[in-house]
């Protein structure tokens, strides 16, 4: 038997998760497990609701997480997640979250790591090329659910809720009760779409881990005919179903066939440091911040209204009192690794424009283009930041 788990993680731990269990029967066809398919994991909780103890008998189990397993750097975007961005933003508007070792979501005492690690104990894998080719075995790797949804409807649909989107996340739920009739099919995708049909960040956050799952269980049925491992395990990779456009905005890369244990490999040098003390370089010159995270401490709290895709404008935000000769730089509290974005003046007119644009850098740019996806002044995005404004040389 074989089992194919996913867990949309939330990162770092002040937004809870959710996990999907789908088994595979004799017959080929998937059964989502719904009393387990639930939200609100938190990684008090992950270990014992990722692998239940009914599964623990299973020597086949698959889990695919929805978070940055292997982060290396210590500031920007991995590698991957700028490739991606650079591939897929054009044509799809899909960028990544920024992930490194200065967020405290990839710390040394990061929840991710200690799951990772008791993955390893019970005998889990980091290895998507031994599921690609139907290894018997217990594996984990990363996926993107967003990524997904690309390669297999070939859009982008803006279904979470701060998008506001009722037909996106219709359309979601209709791709979601089609799956009964697919090549790999949800023998329950009728009733699975009943059960989150209402449009709220529990429902979310459902969807997301099921993704999760499937891409789990279509990485085992397609292999890499239909999927691609985006990147590499020594700096950061991405497991993600692709079509002919997608595969060829990503130019075909060639997996590793590495086995790398998450949890040891990845985590950042010790000893662990607060978020309070990454003020400058650590003595051990090993450690060293971003300019981001140096500015976590002491930000001033607001509501961000966001009326585009592109700029952010003083009079849907009067907390903006700056337009030129600094930065803007914005912590979103709620989302994923609560990404820092940056802001600049426009090349002209300053105080008068009253707005700023994202900056140009892939990283900015990419964070910018997921959290604002489907923004329109007659239809705003509404956020809980925290912001704070550097000086230019």
């Amino acid at each position: 038997m074989w089992i194919f788990t996913g867990f949309d993680s939330a990162w770092g731990g002040r937004q809870a998760g959710a996990v999907c269990h789908l088994v595979l029967d004799e017959h080929g066809g998937l059964t989502i497990d719904m009393p387990s398919w639930t939200a609100d994991v938190r990684w008090e909780t992950a270990r014992e609701r990722v692998v239940p103890q009914v599964m623990r008998g299973s020597e086949n189990h698959v889990i695919a997480i929805d978070q940055p397993l292997v982060v290396r750097n210590a500031r920007g975007a991995r590698a991957v997640d700028v490739a991606l961005a650079r591939a897929l933003m054009s044509d799809y508007g899909l960028g990544a979250h920024a992930a490194n070792t200065s967020n405290p979501c990839f710390g040394p005492d990061a929840g991710i790591w200690s799951l990772l690690r008791a993955l390893d104990a019970e005998g889990y894998v980091q290895d998507p090329a031994a599921v690609a080719v139907r290894r018997p075995g217990r594996y984990y790797f990363e996926c993107y659910p967003n990524a997904s949804l690309v390669g297999w409807l070939d859009s982008r649909p803006r279904y979470k809720v701060r998008s506001k989107d009722g037909d996106a996340w219709q359309r979601v739920l209709s791709f979601l009760g089609d799956l009964r009739r697919s090549e790999l099919p949800i023998v329950n995708a009728r009733s699975a779409r009943a059960e989150v049909a209402a449009h709220t960040k529990a429902n979310e956050d459902r969807i997301d881990a099921l993704i999760s799952a499937y891409t789990a269980a279509y990485l085992w049925c397609h292999g890499l005919e239909r999927n691609v491992i985006f990147g590499d395990l020594e700096t950061g990779y991405i497991v993600m179903a692709v079509n002919a456009a997608t595969r060829k905005l990503l130019a075909g890369p060639v997996p590793t066939q590495r086995t790398l244990h998450g949890g040891g490999r990845s985590t950042p040098p010790r000893p662990p440091v607060s978020e309070t003390t990454l003020r400058g370089r650590h003595a051990s010159s090993v450690w060293e911040c971003s300019d981001a995270l140096q500015l976590r401490v002491g930000g001033v709290t607001a509501q961000l209204v966001c009326a585009d895709t592109t700029n952010l404008w003083g009079k849907y935000n009067p907390w903006m009192t700056r337009f030129t000769g600094t930065d803007l730089l914005i912590r979103f509290k709620n989302e994923d690794g609560e990404p820092i974005v940056r802001f600049v003046p426009f090349a002209s007119r300053g105080d008068a424009q009253r707005g700023m644009k994202v900056a140009d850098d892939i990283e900015s740019r990419a964070e910018w283009a997921e959290l604002s996806a489907g923004a329109t002044s007659a239809r705003p995005l509404s956020f809980e930041v925290e912001y704070w404004y550097e000086e230019q040389p």
